[in-house]
């Protein structure tokens, strides 16, 4: 966490053959004052059975986010954004108007919107959302983005086409000016007609 005071993990406690037939993995919170162990994925009234994986803090500290799918035993389920609030226990799906996968995603550095990695139309682009479930594309065209981190409210991606090796990128998600930083395999590339 960003105080220091506790760890998001994940874990799946099962064992044997329901081990490998189970997704049901958890997200966990340990403190590390005293200890104590925390399940968030099994909280009342809003239990999840499916995977969650990829926990994050929020920069503030009071939001967890992760990707979680519904249903125990189906690989394939859509995978979602949820957020966590850390002082109220309440979930909430972000992404609940983006009906395909969310890849991978990273939180702005305010704590009000989240910036991800979802498939769309063949392509996996970049998209923010805020904490109400706005959805919006920032940035897709005929390649995949296949990270994603912020630095100084800046997103750094990288970048992949059938016709184009990968490469970094930086995003301004304000204006979205795409620049490209690296040219890693130019010198290749300039030897291959296209």
């Amino acid at each position: 966490s960003p105080g220091s005071d506790q760890i998001a993990f994940v874990c799946k406690k099962k064992q044997g053959l329901e081990y490998s037939k189970s997704t049901d993995s958890d997200i966990y919170t340990y403190r590390l004052s005293d200890g104590l162990v925390t399940n968030l994925c099994k909280i009342e009234n809003s239990p999840s059975y499916g995977y969650d994986l990829d926990p994050l803090y929020s920069p503030d500290g009071s939001k967890l986010a992760w990707i979680s799918m519904e249903r125990d035993g189906y690989e394939s389920d859509l995978r979602r954004l949820l957020v966590f609030d850390i002082q109220t226990g309440k979930k909430e799906y972000v992404t609940k108007s983006f009906n395909n996968n969310i890849e991978s995603f990273v939180w702005d550095h305010k704590s009000e919107n989240i910036y991800f990695i979802g498939n769309s139309g063949g392509v996996l682009s970049i998209y923010s959302t805020d904490l109400d479930g706005h959805t919006n594309q920032i940035e897709s065209g005929c390649y995949n983005y296949t990270s994603i981190k912020m630095a100084r409210g800046t997103l750094i991606t990288k970048r992949e086409s059938m016709s184009e090796p990968a490469d970094i990128f930086s995003i301004n998600p304000a204006n979205v000016v795409v620049t490209r930083l690296t040219e890693q395999n130019d010198q290749i590339m300039s030897r291959i007609n296209t």
